[in-house]
């Protein structure tokens, strides 16, 4: 009897470390939900960073627009950079959000004065996303972590991006 409830045990305590493991090992497609959810959870939105440049452009293209959003020039180190941009009135179950680093192999690193692509040290990340929309307002999640790997940072942007009169650009008007 006594074997039996030591065995019993045993089979609690390894059937509960493996919930454990497989609760932190989130697949891309849960990491993509999670990041649209929170980005729709949020009440608090930024136009610019204070830790890297953050720019919107936008050209025509044959049946819509075309928009960019250009994350560059890091003042700080960011490991594991992951980014996802989503228009409103757009339902991402059907569509594919724009987003960076959630579902390539590739792991993006900006440090300043670091360019190293085949290591994965950026100058920066694009995501581009199409619209129907000439001036679409954009929400964003820009999220990542620190030289250990031990604290992760999130930042959420808002823009509506606007052509320039001589459609050589786009102008980020700021609204959150």
């Amino acid at each position: 009897m006594k074997r039996i409830v030591v065995l019993f045990s045993l089979l609690l305590i390894l059937t509960g470390c493996g919930d454990n493991v497989a609760r932190n090992e989130v697949s891309p497609n849960g990491r993509y939900q999670d990041m649209i959810d929170l980005i729709a959870a949020n009440q608090n939105f930024m136009t610019s960073s204070e830790y890297y440049d953050i720019t919107c452009d936008i050209a025509a293209i044959d049946g819509g627009y075309r928009y960019y959003v250009i994350i560059d020039n890091p003042r700080i180190a960011l490991y594991d950079i992951e980014a996802m941009a989503i228009e409103n009135g757009v339902d991402y179950h059907s569509v594919m959000a724009s987003s960076v680093g959630i579902f390539e192999d590739q792991i993006y690193k900006m440090v300043p004065n670091q360019i190293d692509e085949e290591k994965g040290y950026v100058k920066g990340v694009i995501l581009s996303g199409v619209t129907t929309n000439e001036t679409p307002h954009v929400k964003m999640l820009v999220q990542w972590q620190d030289e250990m790997l031990t604290n992760t940072y999130r930042e959420y942007f808002a823009f509506d991006i606007t052509p320039t009169v001589a459609d050589e650009g786009a102008a980020v008007d700021e609204q959150g």
